[in-house]
């Protein structure tokens, strides 16, 4: 199952720019629920937004607090508790798993990654393209957070001004989610809201 590696802050940068519902694969040197409690707080940090962090332990407990999900942000972690009929009870709620648009994310291991598979198939294919591993990296600092600025502008030949603009402006191009990265990058997080309202 080969999916992008994407550094944890990166991850959630474009996460906040996109709520939706996502899969994080944790690679084996890093703990399901270190992965959980890091990317939580990472979220808190880049979007100054409200994110749960629940440990499931069933089927239930998943639709649970999706139906009751009052944060802009959910991370889920705890899918090593699903039995197969679990995972097959997920499968068929599905459509009840949509975020209402916010952020659901399912933290799993490499090993509840193929139980998803295995127990829950059309979940797994509907997540497919929206699941990442990620690496267990420090939270970005000044030197890392620069160097993605500076790419971000080569690759776009604009600079960090024209970006903005771009985003208040509502042109087409704002909403590229390397743009709404580069936005938190800037700290002008509050720029977000405007390009989706």
């Amino acid at each position: 199952m080969s999916s992008p590696v994407v550094d944890r802050w990166e991850f959630a940068a474009r996460l906040a720019a996109m709520p939706a519902l996502s899969t994080v694969v944790v690679p084996d040197d890093w703990e399901v629920d270190t992965a959980s409690e890091e990317l939580a707080q990472t979220l808190r940090r880049l979007c100054e937004a409200a994110v749960q962090e629940v440990e499931i332990s069933s089927a239930r407990d998943v639709e649970r607090v999706i139906v009751d999900l009052s944060n802009d942000w959910l991370v889920l972690r705890g899918f090593s508790r699903l039995s197969y009929d679990e995972w097959a009870k997920l499968d068929r709620s599905r459509s009840r798993l949509m975020g209402r648009g916010r952020g659901i994310v399912f933290v799993l291991h490499v090993a509840e990654q193929y139980s998803l598979a295995r127990g829950a198939p059309n979940l797994a294919s509907w997540l497919a393209t929206a699941t990442h591993r990620i690496t267990s990296s420090d939270a970005l600092d000044d030197r890392v957070r620069e160097a993605r600025l500076i790419a971000l502008r080569q690759s776009h030949g604009i600079s960090d001004d024209d970006a903005v603009n771009l985003v208040v402006e509502g042109d087409a191009r704002g909403l590229d989610p390397d743009l709404a990265e580069w936005m938190l990058l800037l700290g002008r997080a509050n720029l977000l809201g405007m390009r989706n309202g």
